[in-house]
């Protein structure tokens, strides 16, 4: 029996429906006809974001489903990102099998709407506020003491307190941007995104830190060809630690074969810089790859590249470095859990230091695990979450152990 379908309803009952579609939805995330249905009746609800979700995984499942496209327009109209709908109505129009009338009617829509092409247009904007507690604000390394390996034998070195793990509360206010920019004359589009964000920690002053981060790229409308990209991250702590870090990105966004997730292959170049520790200075070359299957709620992501340092008195040189990043989003009704697990390992080149193991190269393995639990009131996004991280290293003076339990608020529009 299939129970992948809605029950016909008057439209008085239309969040009715929804409640009872919402019941059925992890047994249907690969039903196209069940995704279309559900996204439609988010569209009539007003419901934009989560009719976006649906439909975008319903045109994986099917991109030969023109009604999905007309929804998914419709949504993304709601949610103010013009400059999509601009282009997927223009490829509605070339479609056969729709209706003249309707036809139509989109042509007279785009002409319309011929004012508003080549202005910016805000998708979303984020302000939110977290609160929470850290047991490590420093990332400090959990050993108490360590050995100094020194020609005449081992000399025991016991940690101070400020060397130590400090805990405490803190208070993080972030605020996020997103706009797009399509480009006259060609189906590219030009997106950024802004994000800004400040952790003040009443009980330990020195993990105060202010961050600012732009990310630029240009890509095509329909997620599928080339895509460059550019980014600045700029970072600046109440200890006195600074970071500039820049990035570029080329890859190539491959097009649906009908199935239910999209893919991403690239290339990077990144240069990272510390003005008041200028021998850890480097620049990182290397490839990635992400795929993303809305229907699932899954999204995964490996980077993997070489480090080479930008003067040669950086401790151990060169690293290779490797990162496996994998997220599962699982959503009932207007409720979301989060599950993240991220992991990381660096191989340096070549001895980090003669006092320490002999000259060891060192070796760093860490793995960071997210759970988060969030839900909408009305315009506010409340969410809670816990984070560990658990850093194991043949240097124990790079061990390093991190929990993080905290909860937010956001507000979208």
């Amino acid at each position: 029996m299939n129970h992948c379908q809605f029950a016909t309803q008057p439209d008085t009952a239309i969040l009715e429906s929804i409640s009872l579609a919402l019941e059925q939805e992890p047994h249907c995330k690969k039903n196209q006809a069940f995704l279309f249905g559900l996204g439609q009746k988010f569209n009539q609800t007003r419901q934009y974001s989560e009719a976006v979700d649906r439909l975008e995984a319903a045109i994986l499942l099917d991109p030969n489903h023109w009604e999905a496209h007309l929804e998914f327009a419709i949504a993304l109209e709601g949610m103010g990102d013009t400059t999509s709908v601009d282009g997927i109505l223009r490829n509605l129009l070339a479609i056969e099998e729709i209706p003249t009338p309707l036809k139509r009617q989109i042509k007279a829509q785009l002409e319309k709407r011929q004012i508003s092409i080549g202005q910016v247009t805000a998708k979303r904007t984020v302000i939110g506020m977290i609160a929470g507690y850290d047991d490590n604000l420093m990332g400090a390394t959990h050993v108490s003491s360590f050995d100094l390996t020194l020609p005449a034998g081992r000399i025991p070195v016991r940690l101070g307190d400020d060397d130590r793990p400090k805990g405490g509360n803190f208070v993080r206010l972030n605020f996020e941007h997103e706009g797009f920019v399509p480009e006259t004359g060609s189906d590219k589009t030009w997106s950024y995104t802004i994000n800004a964000n400040y952790r003040f920690s009443p009980d330990y002053t020195p993990a105060n830190f202010g961050l600012f981060q732009l990310i630029v790229e240009r890509g095509a409308s329909k997620r599928e060809g080339i895509y460059t990209s550019g980014g600045a991250l700029l970072m600046q702590s109440a200890a006195g630690a600074s970071l500039r870090h820049y990035k570029l990105g080329t890859g190539y966004d491959l097009p649906n074969t009908g199935g239910s997730c999209r893919l991403r292959l690239g290339s990077e170049f990144e240069r990272r810089g510390y003005p008041s520790t200028d021998a850890l200075n480097g620049y990182y070359v290397g490839g990635m790859s992400f795929i993303a299957c809305p229907a699932l709620g899954i999204q995964a992501q490996i980077r993997f590249g070489r480090d080479e340092p930008e003067y040669d008195k950086r401790p151990g040189g060169s690293q290779n470095q490797y990162v496996m990043r994998i997220s599962k989003n699982t959503t009932w009704g207007q409720n979301n859990l989060v599950s993240e697990m991220e992991y990381y390992r660096q191989e340096d080149q070549h001895g980090y230091s003669p006092l320490l193991e002999n000259n060891l190269k060192r070796n760093i393995n860490k793995t960071l695990y997210r759970l988060e639990y969030r839900t909408q009131i009305a315009d506010l996004g409340p969410y809670i979450g816990i984070e560990y991280v658990d850093q194991n290293a043949n240097l124990p003076l790079f061990r390093v152990s991190n929990q993080v339990i905290y909860a937010g608020v956001r507000a979208v529009w």
